[in-house]
């Protein structure tokens, strides 16, 4: 009994595993007609846009700040995404989880604020399972930036800082929820 039944699973499985045929071939004649079904599947796709260089202006007193906008478009139907983002000066300096600056002088922390949550460098965010919400109607965003990041740097670490250019590339990893 117990080969019975373990055969009807090994032939049930083997049969849901093929590819359903509904191609039907033409039969021999003066005309022949043939068919075949076409599919194709659409992923969760994603797309980040509108991203501008930015210049941190510095406030005597209150430190450095600035802030992006830029659009991020998914056709996933929770609308939603993760995002990680990593610096650079980080990479170049070791894996510390911080956003670096970096100059030939040295290196400075910053934070990055998106869409009011804090990040740390290089670990994924999903605001706690909810995901961040993209536009999911318009690949543009409609011509519009709705996502704003806050890059700043305290007074604390410009007080501590040599005098020099201090630079780095924040990349930021989106992915469907």
């Amino acid at each position: 009994m117990n080969r019975m039944v373990s055969a009807i699973v090994t032939a049930t499985l083997t049969l849901s595993a093929l590819p359903a045929v509904a191609a039907s071939d033409g039969t021999l004649g003066t005309t022949s007609t043939g068919d075949f079904n076409i599919d194709l599947t659409i992923p969760n796709l994603i797309r980040i846009s509108s991203m501008h260089d930015q210049t941190l202006v510095y406030t005597p007193g209150a430190g450095a700040t600035v802030t992006e906008n830029f659009c991020v478009y998914t056709n996933a139907l929770s609308g939603t995404y993760n995002v990680t983002a990593t610096s650079t000066g980080d990479t170049n300096n070791g894996d510390t989880g911080v956003f670096l600056l970096d100059s030939l002088s040295g290196t400075m922390e910053y934070t990055v604020n998106y869409d009011s949550t804090a990040l740390s460098e290089g670990v994924n965010d999903n605001r706690g399972g909810l995901g961040y919400s993209a536009d999911n109607l318009s690949i543009n965003c409609g011509g519009t930036e709705p996502v704003a990041v806050i890059i700043s740097v305290a007074q604390s670490e410009i007080d501590a800082a040599s005098p020099d250019t201090y630079t780095d590339t924040l990349t930021f990893l989106v992915s469907p929820n």
